[in-house]
């Protein structure tokens, strides 16, 4: 097995590629200043990393990637990986905040695979802890930006990492009587479910361990992720064909939720 990984520079964001079968060792010397063309350049973390099972095709690879195309390739779709910032996050936090992931990476974790590609990192959090949160964002090198209740403008009920595509976002919950929580996503705002739907349980995806929810709060989302489609189609069937991805998501998150609930059974 052969492995390329793509470093990230944390000092200027430049990229390295480099071809090895240990991706922990390869980080490591980059790190430690054995490799001298890096040495200025450090701390590196690591962006991506492609498996190969054969040496020829990770050479052939790793070669395109150091042409100028390859290489303005691998800025615009290797350059993040949301599992590996995910994790890196999870370092940055202290260990008394708590937070919890959801949407298609915990669904992976409760499977034990990567069924689709991910964009981002889907984070909750209570509201004591946003602080906390946004304080480890900024160390990661983000900039914040906030989502505010209608009914009252005030009051945040979202924060992500500032950018077009935002990398990490957050959605805060509060607590509620009778041992639940409340929290709004997009339109579904002051939604409100027992605590027991936030687990954490710990799930492993790709070696990384994380606190998901439990997958009856992924199912209750996702089955309104469903009904809110189904509006969309009926009411603005233009729209509804732009969503493309996002409903082929929502199927493959489906099957993988009904496949989990018939497993419990």
């Amino acid at each position: 097995m052969k492995t390329i990984c793509i470093l990230k520079s944390e000092m200027d964001n430049s990229l390295f590629i480099d071809r090895t079968s240990d991706s922990d060792k390869c980080l490591k010397d980059h790190n430690s200043g054995k490799i001298p063309a890096t040495k200025k350049k450090m701390p590196w973390i690591l962006s991506c990393k492609l498996v190969f099972d054969r040496e020829q095709p990770a050479y052939e690879f790793e070669k395109f990637l150091k042409t100028k195309l390859g290489t303005d390739i691998a800025n615009k779709y290797f350059l993040f990986d949301p599992l590996l910032e995910l994790n890196r996050l999870l370092k940055t936090l202290p260990r008394s905040c708590k937070v919890y992931v959801m949407g298609g990476l915990a669904l992976d974790g409760h499977c034990g695979h990567v069924s689709r590609r991910h964009d981002d990192a889907d984070l909750i959090c209570w509201r004591k802890d946003v602080k906390i949160v946004k304080e480890a964002l900024k160390k990661m090198g983000y900039k914040i930006k906030e989502n505010y209740f209608v009914d009252q403008p005030k009051v945040a009920y979202r924060f992500e990492t500032d950018e077009e595509n935002p990398a990490i976002s957050f959605n805060i919950i509060d607590e509620k009587p009778n041992n639940s929580f409340e929290i709004s996503l997009g339109k579904a705002l002051h939604q409100v479910f027992p605590k027991k739907f936030l687990g954490p349980i710990k799930v492993v995806l790709e070696g990384i361990k994380f606190p998901a929810v439990d997958y009856q709060l992924l199912d209750a989302l996702n089955k309104n992720a469903g009904q809110w489609f189904e509006r969309t189609k009926k009411e603005n069937p233009k729209l509804y064909k732009m969503l493309g991805y996002k409903i082929s998501n929502y199927k493959n998150d489906r099957r993988l939720i009904d496949g989990l609930l018939k497993m419990k059974k």
